[in-house]
């Protein structure tokens, strides 16, 4: 029947199209819901997420919702599969958990901070993300013990290191010791140790932790004394090594009596720039008697005036509507010297826009100050000599041999603006540089000693003196000959002879000449023609290029160069150790804490 079928009849019928499935849009509500899944990690290409990952058994799995993600989301894919899990080896737990103790050293954290859940889950999670695949329980963590005794191993191998550092250098007294007491930490004397080290191509100024001793007892200087050298014991160093040292305080009572006890104590220039500035309006009872009536009380109106410019700033730092200021003043801080003058300078230079502020309060304020503004002007600009040298001796680099000339500087200069102000009939200038050159009288002489002078002769650009007083350069000349002879009795006896196993050729070389005595070895260095680059050269690299031709004098520099000018590096210390160790959080022995400050600050490295 075939052959009478009809083409069209013949011809098969089109096949039904399949009903194309529609892929669910990644922006869909199903999808966003699966996004928000916690089980699974998201493997995006480009913006379209085409699997998932378990964060369980960490498997691939398409992204398209069904009973293939259910056995994971209720954790059955741990039990079906087959796939051992990696686990840490004991070389990985071993760098975690050093890795733990160096955090805990360096960043001061607590013990409890870390044994916390937050910690310990962001230690984990850390781990699990960059080893996927990972058998969570093997992340075993230690115990606040362990992380204990391990910081103390640490700590042990820190004091090796810093003991290797600096035995050389004390026991050739090129070291001194730095020491102050904390404002917050009360009870805790901080000591810093400074030296030389000549172990670089060019020797350098070093500083190291050496102490935060607890002071349980009262702060007198014999407490001092026995708490300093039982620091030294830790790094073998003996009694009479420390005592050999010379050290630097803020000036206290109780620091300057440690002169009896040690080679000498040099005052913190910062102290004696800021005392010397803080008098010039509040004198000294013995600077007073120097003084007639009008003028004590023509500094009083002055101070008054300041406290004005400080009640301005800081009023206008508690109002909501400060008009149109451009910036605000700086905030007065009894306690900080340098907040005085930029509170009032920044008053002065704000004056004009403080006057358009809108508050009854600043404008009763302004009209106090007003019939006293010159005269702070004056004030103001006088003493703001101060400024740069209280800057500059902060810095921890050799500056000691500045300390002198920028005293004496200073004091010459106010004698010359008492001189203008007499004559110009000035009476704030004359008054206000009557007050400084008292102030700085007696600061100099409490403070200018023997290290200060010596040290600025030391140095080739200031050996002339002729920034020192007439009255003490011959003086500053018999010290540094004293020094010199008491080096001269302890150096070893020069050896000229030719040895026996010299070369063929030693016999046609002429002999080195024999040391010269240390008086012709001071006038050879007084003589000495000086060059610009030698002018420019820290005292460290001069006194290291010419050690062979001033044997005696490059041994003196070394000792007296490593003194600071100031103790603000102890400040700075404290400072950083009040952001992380606050004297009510720890329950432990006093001692931990000690050990683990001096690892915070050694390891941050932050002088």
């Amino acid at each position: 029947m075939d052959e009478f079928m009809s083409d069209e009849e013949c011809a098969e019928p089109p096949p039904k199209l399949a009903r194309e499935k529609k892929e669910p849009s990644p922006h869909s509500s199903k999808d966003r819901k699966r996004r928000k899944d916690e089980n699974f990690a998201e493997i995006l290409d480009k913006k379209t997420v085409l699997k998932v990952r378990c964060l369980k058994c960490s498997k691939l799995l398409s992204s398209a919702p069904g009973r293939h993600q259910t056995v994971h989301r209720n954790g059955s894919c741990l039990a079906t599969s087959n796939t051992p899990k990696r686990r840490l080896s004991s070389d990985q737990k071993k760098s975690l958990n050093d890795s733990i103790v160096s955090y805990l050293l360096e960043s001061g954290s607590s013990f409890n901070h870390l044994q916390s859940k937050s910690f310990r889950k962001l230690i984990r999670k850390t781990v699990i993300s960059v080893s996927p695949g990972l058998d969570m329980s093997s992340i075993q963590l230690p115990s606040a013990e362990w992380i204990k005794s391990q910081a103390e191993l640490k700590y042990e191998e820190l004091i090796k290191n810093i003991t290797n550092d600096i035995q050389t250098p004390v026991r050739q007294g090129e070291a001194c010791l730095v020491l102050d007491f904390g404002r917050k930490w009360h009870d805790f004397l901080s000591v810093f140790l400074v030296y030389i080290d000549k172990r670089l191509p060019s020797p350098q100024l070093k500083v190291t932790p050496f102490a935060f001793a607890p002071i349980f007892e009262s702060k007198k200087t014999e407490n001092i004394v026995r708490n300093l050298v039982d620091a030294g014991i830790k790094f073998q160093l003996t009694e009479e090594e420390i005592l050999a040292l010379r050290i630097v305080g803020d000036g206290a009572r109780n620091i300057q009596k440690l002169a009896q006890y040690f080679k000498s104590s040099a005052v913190c220039a910062c102290h004696t720039v800021q005392k010397a500035a803080e008098r010039v309006l509040n004198p000294l009872k013995e600077s007073q008697k120097s003084m007639t009536t009008p003028e004590l009380d023509h500094l009083q109106s002055l101070s008054d005036a300041v406290d004005i410019c400080g009640s301005i700033a800081s009023r206008l730092r508690r109002l909501k509507d400060k008009g149109t200021l451009s910036r605000l003043p700086t905030n007065f801080c009894p306690t900080r010297w340098l907040t005085f003058l930029y509170c009032t300078r920044d008053v002065l230079q704000l004056y004009s826009e403080i006057e358009a502020v809108t508050d009854d309060t600043i404008q009763s304020l302004l009209l106090d100050l007003e019939p006293e503004r010159p005269k702070i002007i004056t004030l103001i600009g006088l003493v703001d000599k101060f400024e740069h040298p209280l800057k500059r001796f902060e810095e921890t680099k050799v500056k000691v041999h500045e300390v002198a000339p920028v005293m004496f500087s200073l004091l010459d200069y106010f004698r010359e603006e008492q001189k203008k102000g007499a004559n110009g009939k000035d009476y704030t200038r004359e008054t206000v540089s009557k007050s400084a050159v008292l102030s700085l009288e007696h600061y100099i002489q409490e403070t200018v000693g023997d290290v200060h002078l010596i040290s600025t002769f030391l140095c080739v650009g200031l050996k002339s003196l002729s920034t020192i007083p007439a009255a003490r350069r011959d003086s500053t000349i018999k010290l540094v000959m004293d020094e010199l002879e008491k080096i001269d009795s302890s150096l070893p006896p020069q050896n000229t002879s030719t040895a026996s196993s010299s070369s063929y050729m030693d016999k046609f070389y002429d002999a080195p000449a024999p040391m010269s005595s240390a008086k012709n070895e001071l006038e050879d260095y007084q003589r000495m023609t000086m060059s610009l680059e030698e002018r420019d050269l820290c005292p460290l690299q001069f006194w290291d290029r010419h050690s062979s031709r001033f044997p005696r004098l490059s041994k003196l520099a070394n000792s007296v160069f490593c003194v600071l000018s100031s103790e603000s590096i102890c400040e700075r210390a404290f400072s950083h150790l009040n952001k992380v160790f606050r004297p009510d959080r720890f329950n432990t022995e006093p001692e931990l804490v000690e050990k683990l400050m001096i690892s915070y600050i050694y390891l941050n490295n932050f002088m």
